[in-house]
């Protein structure tokens, strides 16, 4: 499949792992909680690299120049922005960024980076359910 590298071992960083995994895709997480990156090695087998997104070194360690897409999904926006950013400029196919707030999201939109606001969507998804059962 892809190369896909994900920045935060949260909730919505393991729920994409699982997903890309699933698919046969390789997958790196990279996340400041040693803990975390030992838990995901055990669960999923994946490579995790302790350290920052944000960390320029850390994303030539994590081959940034080759993923086919990079996610940020920490809860913190302003560290997302900026793994995105960086991860665009080493060479990243594809770049998502996960933010909470729409100003951000259209910012980021008029700079060529995607971004997703996974409360948004998540409420179009429930309303869709409900009303068109």
């Amino acid at each position: 499949m892809g190369y896909a590298i994900i920045v935060g071992g949260g909730h919505f960083g393991r729920e994409l792992i699982k997903r890309f995994v699933d698919e046969g895709w390789k997958v790196t997480l990279i996340d400041l909680d040693e803990e975390v990156c030992r838990d995901i090695i055990e669960e999923y087998g994946i490579r995790a690299i302790n350290g920052s997104g944000t960390n320029p070194d850390t994303l030539d360690e994590a081959e940034v120049g080759e993923a086919d897409i990079f996610i940020a999904a920490t809860p913190k926006d302003e560290v997302n922005i900026l793994a995105g950013f960086l991860a665009k400029e080493k060479g990243a196919k594809r770049v998502v960024v996960r933010v909470t707030n729409g100003v951000y999201g259209k910012i980021l939109g008029k700079l060529g980076v995607e971004y997703i606001l996974p409360e948004e969507t998540s409420a179009d998804l429930l309303f869709e359910r409900i009303y068109y059962p």
